[in-house]
């Protein structure tokens, strides 16, 4: 207990602390270190549907920046008013790179500071003025609250010795440090060296099975690693994909509940099993390209891999823009020769949707 804290205020001046400012700064830079060590730093934005709760940013800022869209107070709940809201843009959602129980983290930079701007002692503690920086700070800090920036820390005394009173972490919440990358969308070109073989049965299983241990096991550096991803909506769309276009991607139930945090399994509830494929064929144009054909309720499905890099690779696509987290897709069916036509003139920069339509300007 803090004995000197639970005395009343007549006695304070009896407890106040016996150290020094110089004491009391260094105690709190200690912890701070502790709480946020240098490197790679996030923030938790709450929640997993469309709108994200976000108070310690201005939404205005976010505006503004083209980071993020700010939902409205009208039409909400009035215990949900006053609340920021925000839905990340799509050029904006890169920096979210890793995800949480209740929502995702967004990159804020690397290397967390704290400045202390004044001291005095008050009541049987120092208070400090401190502000919060970020040494190489990624677009989004600069969009954070003042509030969040400028706050007042405590330093009392336990048995004699100096202890923070309160939390000095940036934020206290399940963000990890350091945070994860994978947020840079850099196209490369296309893979044209052929395979020095069919993939096999047991090569395609067994990266099937590979990217669901990376996606049950929230290891989503590794489910990149398993992917050639194709992305339309840059510049050059081969492996153009940051690591949030397959946060939303859940592994397979194997039986569990299905969590309605998580998006839909990425086999999309065609098969229950990484096994349950049919014929494996080569793609008429690309030599690198091979179709692996799925039967669901529905009728024939079918996914791709990838020769690349001296290895197989799944092949996901980032087909279209969502509200929330836009979402590559694995499932695609590039073998239907019509889808297969759009996509391609989607890659050479046509500026069409996934349906063969013209898109809106305003929607880019």
């Amino acid at each position: 207990m803090r004995a000197c804290l639970l005395l009343l205020p007549a006695l304070a001046p009896a407890c106040s602390p016996t150290f020094s400012e110089e004491v009391a700064i260094d105690t709190v830079m200690r912890a701070f270190v502790e709480a946020d060590p240098p490197g790679r730093s996030g923030v938790e934005l709450r929640g997993r549907s469309v709108w994200l709760t976000a108070p310690m940013f201005d939404a205005s800022c976010l505006e503004e920046k083209g980071l993020a869209f700010q939902d409205a107070d009208v039409g909400r709940p009035d215990a949900q008013r006053g609340v920021t809201r925000i839905s990340p843009t799509y050029k904006a959602q890169r920096f979210i790179t890793a995800p949480t129980q209740d929502g995702w983290c967004v990159l804020l930079g690397e290397n967390p500071t704290l400045t202390i701007t004044n001291a005095r002692r008050d009541e049987g503690v120092w208070r400090l003025s401190a502000v919060y920086g970020m040494e190489r700070p990624a677009p989004w800090f600069e969009c954070l609250d003042g509030t969040a920036l400028q706050r007042s820390l405590q330093v009392g005394s336990h048995d004699g010795e100096p202890e923070v009173i309160g939390s000095v972490a940036f934020f206290d919440d399940t963000c990890p440090t350091p945070m994860p990358g994978g947020e840079e969308r850099v196209g490369r070109p296309r893979p044209v060296t052929p395979p020095p073989h069919p993939p096999s049965r047991e090569e395609v299983r067994a990266l099937l099975q590979a990217f669901d241990d990376a996606l049950a096991a929230k290891d989503h550096a590794r489910a990149m690693d398993l992917l050639a991803c194709f992305n339309p909506y840059e510049k050059e769309p081969w492996e153009a994909c940051s690591v949030a276009e397959a946060l939303r991607l859940a592994p397979l139930l194997h039986g569990r509940p299905e969590d309605p945090g998580e998006g839909p399994p990425w086999l999309e509830y065609v098969v229950d099993d990484v096994g349950d494929f049919g014929a494996i064929v080569p793609d008429g144009q690309d030599r690198t390209l091979f179709h692996v054909r799925m039967q669901s309720r529905h009728g024939p499905r079918s996914l791709a891999v990838q020769w690349a890099d001296g290895a197989w690779r799944l092949v996901g696509v980032v087909g279209s823009k969502a509200e929330d987290i836009t979402t590559m897709r694995i499932v695609y069916d590039l073998d239907r020769p019509e889808k297969r036509a759009v996509f391609e003139r989607r890659l050479r920069g046509e500026s069409i949707d996934e349906k063969g339509y013209p898109v809106d300007p305003r929607s880019q």
